[in-house]
C-alpha cells in the first residue's frame, strides 16, 4: 500500500552536535484539554506519551498515529519519495546492558550494535538504524531502514523531539468518532450472530 507523502527529502547535512541543531516550533493555541485527553484515550494512550518532532523533508504521515500496543505512542513521518521514519514512545528504559537486545521496529537480522551519542544511543542492524533516548520512564525511539534516512536525519529528529503541546496534540491525535463502540451491521440477524448448530426439532 502506498504511503501518504507530501514533501521532498532535503540532502542531509553533516553530523552536528545536538546543541547546534535547530528545530521548528509553533505557538500553542487554546484547546479543550479534556477533549484532547479523550482523543488520546480513544487510541489507548495518554497525552504525556505523545511526542512530536521535525526533520528536513519529512511530514507526519496521514492516519499513521496509534498506540504502541502497550499504552505508548507511535507515528510515521514520510517524504515525497516514499521514505519513512518512525517515531515511537514506549514504556521502559534503555541501558548499556539491554541496548544491543532486540531488533529495530521489525527490521534487522538479530545482530544489533550500540553506540552512545550524548544522552542517546545509536543502534544499528544490517538494514536499519535508530536513535533511542530515555525520557521519564519511557523510551523515545526514532528509526528507519538504512536506505530511507541517514544518521544525521535521525539525529536531528531525536534532537527536535518534544512532548506535544495542546496545539500539537490537536493536530496529531485522530478526532473522536461519533460512535466509539463496535460498528453495528444491518446484514446480521438479531442475537450474537453465532451459527445456530442445534439440530432441527425431532432430530437428535
Amino acid at each position: 500500500m502506498k504511503r501518504p507523502l507530501r514533501l521532498t527529502l532535503a540532502p542531509a547535512a553533516a553530523l552536528l552536535p545536538l546543541a547546534l541543531l535547530a528545530c521548528g516550533t509553533g505557538q500553542a493555541a487554546a484547546a479543550d484539554r479534556a477533549g484532547l485527553e479523550a482523543r488520546a484515550e480513544a487510541i489507548r494512550t495518554t497525552t504525556d506519551s505523545v511526542y512530536v518532532t521535525s526533520m528536513p523533508g519529512f511530514v507526519p504521515a496521514v492516519m499513521s498515529v496509534s498506540d504502541d500496543g502497550n499504552g505508548g505512542f507511535q507515528e510515521a513521518y514520510a517524504d515525497l519519495h516514499g521514505s519513512v521514519v518512525q517515531l515511537r514512545v514506549e514504556y521502559g528504559t534503555v541501558t548499556d546492558a539491554n541496548c544491543p537486545q532486540g531488533g529495530i521496529n521489525g527490521f534487522g537480522d538479530g545482530m544489533t550494535t550500540c553506540e552512545r551519542d550524548g544522552a542517546a544511543w545509536y543502534r544499528t542492524t544490517s538494514d536499519a538504524h535508530e536513535y533511542a533516548l530515555n525520557l521519564d520512564g519511557r523510551v523515545l525511539r526514532i528509526n528507519s531502514s538504512l536506505k530511507e534516512a541517514d544518521r544525521a536525519t535521525l539525529r536531528a529528529a531525536v534532537r527536535c523531539a518534544h512532548l506535544a503541546d495542546d496545539r500539537e496534540l490537536d493536530e496529531t491525535l485522530p478526532p473522536l468518532r461519533d460512535h466509539q463502540g463496535p460498528t453495528e451491521r444491518g446484514d446480521l440477524p438479531p442475537g450474537d450472530s453465532a451459527p445456530d448448530n442445534r439440530p432441527p426439532e425431532g432430530m437428535g
